[in-house]
């Protein structure tokens, strides 16, 4: 028997018996009794009530269980991640042939066992840099990909991730920028464009 559950049971006793002494019926058979009625009352309410609270706390953690496997098996695996590009620009037009900042988070509802790896395919020329060192592309069906290795700066609880690094647009104009991450478990696939200034 849990200590909050004995405690509740003595107050209420305590407060029960302390009323029927100050009302002077102490004496009385018939209110002994009812007395003694109420007591087991509220005994069998305290334990009525712990057992539904054990039971709420198991039926919690099986729809947790049952939310997590759903999140899991739902048709594309995407679900429990979400990914975000972010041109660190400060609202200003980004122009060709200069470097700009760029950040990719990554968050997940549920702990992940391995950090995504992220690959960005870029359907025109340019450069990607990290630490101020080329990242090599490789041209699949027009496309150029780049895997950002070593572009990992953050990371909080293996649920929140943020990558960072440089990209140096060649020509202006849209280009469209699609991030992949991919945990081994699920792949996300984001697709967005951006509008190049000339100057």
């Amino acid at each position: 028997m849990r200590s909050t559950t004995v405690i509740n049971i003595i107050i209420t006793a305590v407060l029960i018996i302390l009323g029927s002494i100050l009302g002077g019926s102490y004496t009385n058979g018939l209110h002994l009794f009812w007395l003694s009625v109420l007591i087991i009352y509220a005994v069998v309410i305290q334990f009525l009530y712990n057992i539904i609270l054990i039971q709420n706390n198991e039926l919690k953690a099986e729809r947790d269980k049952v939310s997590a496997f759903f999140l899991r098996r739902n048709s594309n695996n995407q679900s429990y991640m979400q990914c975000s590009f972010f041109p660190k620009n400060n609202g200003s037009r980004i122009v060709k042939n200069r470097l700009t900042a760029m950040e990719i988070y990554v968050t997940s509802t549920m702990t992940l066992q391995t950090i995504p790896d992220v690959k960005i395919s870029v359907n025109k020329e340019c450069r990607i840099l990290i630490n101020h060192q080329n990242v090599n592309a490789t041209i699949f069906a027009g496309e150029r990909n780049f895997y950002l290795q070593n572009a990992l700066v953050s990371n909080l609880e293996n649920k929140y991730f943020k990558y960072s690094f440089d990209m140096e647009f060649i020509s202006g104009g849209d280009y469209i920028i699609n991030v992949e991450a991919n945990n081994g478990d699920a792949v996300l696939v984001v697709s967005n464009s951006l509008n190049i200034a000339n100057n």
